[in-house]
Order: C-alpha cells, then sequence, then structure tokens
C-alpha cells in the first residue's frame, strides 16, 4: 500500500538546521514539503522528495536540495543562495526572486517559468552535468520577466529559451 510523508509548515514557521531524507521507492512513498506563507528553511538538507512547495513570501535560502523531482514556487516567493542537484525550480506565478542559486545536474531544465509575469531570475549557476536536459533556462509564458547575470555555460542544449512577452536580458547571460 502506497504511503505518502507530508511535512507541512504553518504561517510564520521556521525550519533550520534540520535533515529530511525520505525514502526514494516512488512506488511506496509519495512526499511533500509544503511552505506556508512567510515560512523559512534555513540551513537544511532536504533530498528524495517528490515535492517542495514555495509560496506567500516563503523563504529557502542556504540549503542543499538533492533529488527532489521540483522545487515549486508560487507568487511572492523567495529562493536563494541554494545548491540543487538532480533538481529543478519550476515557477507558477508573479513577483518571485529566483537568485544566487547553483543547479547541478539537472534532466529536464534548470528554472522553468511556466507561467507568471515580472520574476526576477539573476545571479544562478546552473549545469547539466551527465544528462543532455533541453534548456537552462525557459521562459513558457508571461510578461515582463527579467533574466539577467546567470551562468548558463553547459547548462542544456539550449542555455536560454524565451516563449514570454516583454522579456528583459539586457545586462546579459553566459551561455
Amino acid at each position: 500500500m502506497p504511503g505518502t510523508i507530508v511535512i507541512r509548515l504553518g504561517e510564520s514557521a521556521v525550519l533550520e538546521n534540520i535533515f529530511v531524507e525520505m525514502p526514494t521507492n516512488p512506488d511506496t512513498f509519495r512526499n511533500f514539503i509544503y511552505l506556508g506563507s512567510n515560512s523559512r528553511v534555513i540551513y537544511s538538507y532536504i533530498a528524495n522528495v517528490n515535492e517542495v512547495s514555495v509560496s506567500s513570501n516563503a523563504l529557502v535560502t542556504c540549503s542543499y536540495i538533492s533529488n527532489v523531482k521540483a522545487v515549486d514556487v508560487y507568487s511572492s516567493s523567495l529562493v536563494t543562495g541554494n545548491r540543487f542537484e538532480f533538481s529543478k525550480i519550476n515557477v507558477h506565478g508573479d513577483d518571485s526572486l529566483i537568485t544566487n542559486n547553483t543547479i547541478r545536474n539537472h534532466t529536464d531544465g534548470g528554472i522553468e517559468v511556466r507561467f507568471g509575469s515580472n520574476n526576477l531570475i539573476q545571479g544562478n549557476m546552473i549545469r547539466k552535468g551527465t544528462s543532455s536536459p533541453e534548456y537552462g533556462i525557459m521562459i513558457n509564458s508571461g510578461d515582463g520577466n527579467f533574466v539577467i547575470n546567470n551562468d548558463l555555460k553547459d547548462s542544456g542544449k539550449t542555455a536560454f529559451s524565451d516563449q514570454g512577452r516583454g522579456t528583459i536580458t539586457t545586462a546579459g547571460n553566459r551561455t
């Protein structure tokens, strides 16, 4: 019988200096971490979790995140200063800051704005490792997203793919 492990932080909760490593068998467990508004995860290790959901001004900083299928970021969130291994960041919403993260060995794409406007994606370093992902950063839709000063050298088949409207890249990205 499949099981589910859920860690849910309410408003203004703090998870600091924690180690979370879930069982890796996807047929047995579906594992999720949900961060409520104004919650923070600081200096933590999170591995083998299907999804980390960050929303409403939640802050994830200075953490190591490995083998997480996706870190889903919703409106007005901050994801900064993290190290991601075998994981990606999906943005679903407006006005989020995705800055100064290192993403390595991703298999699909490094950062993807699925929909949303006015997000800032800056100062991230993305490397594909041994896989052959399609892109380093992809903007699927949205208006006025800022994608600047990212290091996308060897990040995917296409370093940067922009299907949004009015995406700003004037400061450039290393490809």
